[in-house]
């Protein structure tokens, strides 16, 4: 068998040697290709779906998809360099990796890109202040000032989440945030996204839920409604020391109607109503210092004052059995107890 067009007798692809293929018109990609890009996020239109990905592998996606081949071209691949993000239209030099009978040939071919900007339907939601709920995170007597302050931890989480769910809910976003009397209200573009947070902070904080829904207007026929979402912290969390009557305790557990106490003297657990009278904050768990320990024996704990760095003996509670270099103080009625 020779080459049906310089007769050489090299190995044949269907009746033409390597070098009279190559010469051919292998793969043919399309004229140009177009790749939109949201403006706002950075999210890639692939298809009908906005997607987190690379303009690249769009580009070579559409390249597979709209390239014309030889027929003795099996399949082919592309490879698509760094695009520029600028819009309009680049020439960019891409390579085809064409299989036939079983080899693989590299081919080099300049692409005409086109950059466009758009705006995905998240992007666009977000522009017009678009939400489905409104999660209240409240807590009894917060000023609005206090806010960001007094809920820093519950904000934190609030914002990983709304990050975690943006991966796979385009909905996912947060239109605005504001502290208010009482806390922090978050208006959210999902209404899942609201109620799976709200959700997790009950579960994380012991805190109590209310959902209340309210229409908005109608779309084909349909009600629609918003839900606003009340979070509503307990005043006393896990790990503050509060004063009940004249004692020190600490919480051992909370949520919006009762609390677990440990007395800081003798370890001696109650419970009592989180709304009882005789309830006193102390300090935040947030709050409470570390002084270093000295020296101790069974009853007793010295340890250096954080305020005075003077070395004051103090009463070791019968539940701390194992002592490290620092223990945790806190300072009421102008005493030092370890907490």
């Amino acid at each position: 068998m020779f080459c049906v067009e310089c007769g050489s007798e090299e190995r044949l692809y269907g009746h033409l040697c390597k070098k009279c293929l190559l010469s051919k018109d292998l793969v043919r990609p399309p004229e140009h290709i177009t790749v939109q890009v949201c403006q706002g996020c950075g999210r890639v239109l692939e298809g009908a779906a906005w997607k987190m990905v690379l303009p690249d592998s769009v580009a070579a996606s559409q390249l597979e998809a709209g390239t014309r081949k030889h027929d003795q071209v099996s399949s082919v691949r592309w490879q698509v360099p760094y695009i520029p993000p600028e819009k309009g239209e680049h020439k960019v030099l891409c390579t085809a990796t064409a299989t036939i009978e079983g080899d693989e040939l590299a081919l080099d071919h300049e692409v005409a890109i086109r950059v466009r900007f758009g705006s995905c339907p998240s992007c666009s939601r977000q522009a017009g202040d678009y939400y489905e709920a409104i999660l209240q995170l409240r807590m009894e007597g917060l000023s609005a000032r206090d806010a960001e302050v007094e809920l820093a931890e519950e904000h934190a989480m609030v914002l990983r989440m709304v990050d975690e769910f943006a991966e796979t809910d385009e909905k996912a976003f947060l239109s605005k945030e504001s502290a208010v009397q009482g806390g922090i209200d978050y208006y959210m573009g999902s209404m899942a996204m609201a109620r799976s947070i709200a959700t997790k902070l009950r579960s994380y904080t012991g805190a109590s839920l209310n959902e209340s829904p309210s229409i908005v207007g109608q779309k084909d026929g349909v009600d629609v409604y918003r839900n606003s979402i009340l979070v509503k912290l307990p005043v006393h969390r896990e790990g503050d020391v509060v004063a009940f009557g004249k004692k020190l305790h600490v919480v051992e557990a909370s949520d919006s109607k009762m609390l677990t106490l440990k007395s800081a003297i003798n370890g001696q657990i109650i419970r009592v109503r989180a709304d009882d009278g005789k309830l006193r904050q102390v300090a935040r768990y947030r709050d409470l210092r570390e002084a270093v320990v000295v020296t101790y024996d069974g009853t007793t704990v010295q340890v250096l004052d954080p305020d005075s760095m003077v070395s004051v003996t103090l009463h070791r509670p019968p539940y701390l059995k194992r002592l490290g270099e620092t223990v945790s103080v806190v300072r009421y009625d102008d005493m030092l107890y370890i907490v």
